[in-house]
């Protein structure tokens, strides 16, 4: 996971300058999504699924999100999580480098003005 100070955007922007394929970030299409549209596949996936079958444990996956919500929140209370929940702003985007399996995710918090980018690929 990376962290940028600003917002989702130029955190978006600077991970595909140095994790992209060589492309120009003018090719990366970008959308923004809740987080509730999000978290089915960060429970698939912090659960332990891989591109091509593997255990997966939804108790694990719900873990492991919320340590990360946690962490990102800088809180483990229900109503610290909820609220950073409530005010992040999510990003996704596709590379034209991607493969079949793969997750790019950038949130925002704007209260701190930070964001962090979770991004990922299983090869062949």
């Amino acid at each position: 996971m990376t962290s940028v100070d600003g917002v989702v955007e130029e955190a978006v922007a600077h991970q595909v300058a140095v994790g992209g394929c060589g492309h120009s970030t003018d090719t990366v299409q970008a959308a923004e999504v809740e987080f509730a549209e999000v978290y089915p596949a960060l429970l698939t996936i912090l659960g332990g699924a891989a591109a091509y079958g593997g255990a997966v444990s939804e108790s694990l996956g719900r873990l492991r999100v919320w340590r990360l919500l946690s962490a990102l929140a800088g809180s483990a209370t229900v109503e610290d999580i909820d609220g950073f929940v409530a005010r992040i702003r999510c990003l996704t985007w596709s590379d034209p480098c991607d493969e079949i399996w793969y997750l790019h995710l950038a949130v925002e918090d704007p209260v701190r003005r930070v964001s962090w980018v979770l991004d990922g690929q299983d090869f062949d």
